[in-house]
């Protein structure tokens, strides 16, 4: 820390008679201090702010984890229209997200040419197989999942997701598991088990609403000043 070398050196320059150097050295140390006050601990920040750096930085990418977010159009293309309940679900979050996501929009498209992102309702294997190959390791555990790319800049380019409607008997369910999966390929990657009414609660729940908190996280995000690739020290600097 910077204070002890300016101990020393406040001590070293009571023998020298240039008064000057000592006023430009105490000009430092309280542009220092200053300095000190002004930086953010993640403690002092709001519990929706809080919330968010656990959800947009997940634990196990370390502090260098940086941020994922589209800057582009997101558009959707479902090949399956025949599951009634569930398009017309996404129909109704894709009204809530509109608000939410500040510049870029989010809206279905008529064929996957048009599309960067798909949304699949069936089983594991012809998700994997059609849509995510890379995904194949992970679908076993996971009876919804997404999937995204993202460039060097750490800007999400395209993706997928898949519903389970097979292993997911109930519709409720199946609906929870669209809201979810769909609302973490925006950039929020995480669950946590910290509100058990939030889309990104660990836990199994067939919850199909957005928490104001959910909503918080979703606007953080994609406020501008928010740019992809910025770590978790410049966000909570940010904040």
């Amino acid at each position: 820390m910077p204070q002890p070398y300016f101990s020393k050196a406040f001590k070293n320059l009571r023998y020298q008679k240039n008064r000057w150097w000592q006023a430009i050295l105490l000009l430092l140390f309280a542009c220092n201090r200053a300095g000190e006050q002004k930086s953010t601990n993640s403690s002092q920040l709001s519990a929706a702010k809080q919330y968010f750096l656990s959800i947009a930085f997940a634990p196990e990418y370390g502090e260098g984890a940086q941020i994922k977010k589209w800057i582009k159009d997101v558009r959707i293309f479902v090949p399956d229209t025949t599951q009634t309940q569930l398009n017309r679900e996404l129909d109704n979050i894709l009204v809530e997200l509109k608000p939410l996501i500040g510049e870029i929009r989010i809206y279905r498209v008529d064929s996957r040419s048009k599309a960067n992102f798909m949304v699949y309702f069936g089983n594991a294997s012809t998700y994997v197989n059609t849509y995510a190959p890379e995904a194949e390791h992970f679908v076993g555990n996971n009876q919804g999942l997404f999937w995204v790319h993202w460039d060097e800049k750490s800007a999400i380019t395209d993706g997928s997701m898949y519903v389970d409607i097979e292993r997911t008997g109930d519709v409720e369910c199946q609906k929870h598991l669209l809201r979810e999966e769909l609302t973490q390929s925006l950039g929020l990657m995480q669950d946590t088990q910290q509100y058990p009414t939030s889309i990104f609660q660990q836990n199994w729940t067939c919850n199909t609403t957005y928490s104001n908190v959910d909503r918080k996280l979703i606007q953080l995000l994609y406020l501008p000043a928010i740019k992809p690739g910025m770590t978790k020290k410049e966000v909570i600097n940010l904040f």
